[in-house]
């Protein structure tokens, strides 16, 4: 009668009949490999779940960002998420590391990684269309603030230096007899930070640029075409 026992020694030697001339090292070093593999194929698993979980996280993380947008309940959590949304949605990864690659900092431009934005302040007054041509010599254009988390980061910058009172792009197009304001590339503006308690943009005959006035806590001025500020040069 069989036993209901399997002997191992048997069984390890029927699963080696394939084996017969290779040498006991061999099968070593066989049985060795194997146990690697199977090891490696755990890791991997392990790994993969981890990513799953992190993955199941993140969607979480989003699902609570939107629901407190939506819902009002934490302005904080919409205004802060803006540096990722400006980042994601306009730019991807591969864009913001070949900027980062050709901000020219040797040059005075300083590159902002979370906002992907890479600027230099001019300290020289000019008129705006100077200015203009001033950013196009390092191939540059005037700055384009189209976002209030980009424009809080450079009244944190302006901050720092003696004259605050800057060109940013902005030129007035009343062709059709309504005020729109556009960038220089004919786009249409669509954010704006007016000093709408002083009466901007008083849309004066001659006032057709935008500048940051630092004096009026940087709010936005419209202002005459032969008004000599600084300015702020961006490498897009």
């Amino acid at each position: 009668m069989d036993s209901p026992y399997y002997n191992v020694n048997s069984i390890r030697e029927e699963n080696l009949k394939g084996f017969r001339g290779i040498t006991a090292e061999q099968i070593n070093q066989y049985e060795s490999l194997k146990r690697e593999k199977d090891n490696n194929i755990e890791t991997y698993d392990d790994l993969q779940l981890k990513k799953d979980n992190l993955h199941v996280k993140e969607l979480k993380s989003n699902k609570k960002y939107w629901l407190c947008c939506v819902l009002g309940l934490f302005v904080g959590c919409c205004v802060a998420s803006s540096v990722f949304l400006a980042v994601i949605l306009t730019r991807n990864n591969s864009e913001c590391m070949a900027l980062s690659e050709r901000c020219p900092v040797s040059n005075g431009y300083i590159y902002y990684a979370d906002l992907c934005f890479c600027f230099k302040y001019i300290n020289t007054a000019s008129q705006y269309d100077n200015a203009t041509t001033q950013c196009l010599l390092d191939g540059a254009e005037l700055a384009r603030i189209d976002t209030e988390v980009l424009q809080k980061r450079m009244e944190t910058y302006l901050d720092t230096v003696d004259n605050g009172e800057v060109w940013i792009q902005g030129i007035l197009d009343n062709a059709s007899g309504a005020a729109v304001w556009r960038y220089n590339d004919d786009t249409e503006m669509t954010y704006f930070n007016w000093n709408t308690a002083g009466g901007q943009p008083q849309l004066t005959p001659g006032e057709i640029y935008v500048l940051i006035r630092k004096s009026q806590g940087y709010r936005w001025h419209d202002g005459h075409a032969f008004a000599q500020l600084r300015s702020l040069c961006q490498i897009v």
